[in-house]
């Protein structure tokens, strides 16, 4: 593991880091489950996405591999039927539903880096490329990135 990669979480009081996963030699993507009980991180080099199962007191536990990937896995994002969207630096965005099997993909004309969901509803899907940006209306919600803090 090269110093410094890894995937990190902020403790409660705001200040300090925890390493949380410090085995997946490029990290890259991270998204939650809806209901924020599963962490799924892109494992870029080892082209497929981790799953974890997450503790109250925030420890990751029952890691699995969810899906192996085409390419290069990099950024995600989920929807609120806890389907996956994931770039891979290919020319599609791969959607998977929450138990790991490929439902489809959405063809973009660049090599995909990112995506995030936004608009009004939420049920934009945006796509970036290494020169370009794009905007899907899907028919699903995504889940929201932003939480109130406790």
């Amino acid at each position: 593991m090269t110093a410094g990669k890894g995937v990190y979480r902020i403790l409660a009081d705001g200040k300090k880091l925890d390493l949380i996963v410090e085995d997946i030699s490029m990290p890259n993507g991270i998204a939650f489950s809806p209901d924020e009980k599963v962490l799924y991180v892109s494992d870029t080099f080892g082209s497929n996405i981790v799953a974890f199962d997450i503790l109250p007191d925030g420890r990751l536990v029952n890691r699995r591999v969810f899906t192996n990937v085409a390419g290069y896995p990099d950024g995600m994002k989920v929807d609120m039927k806890g389907n996956l969207y994931i770039t891979t630096g290919s020319v599609a965005v791969r959607v998977y539903d929450k138990d790991g099997k490929q439902l489809g993909r959405i063809e973009i004309p660049e090599a995909t880096t990112n995506c995030a969901f936004g608009g009004i509803d939420g049920k934009t899907l945006f796509v970036t490329t290494r020169t370009s940006l794009y905007r899907l209306k899907l028919k699903v919600q995504g889940v929201p990135v932003v939480r109130a803090l406790k």
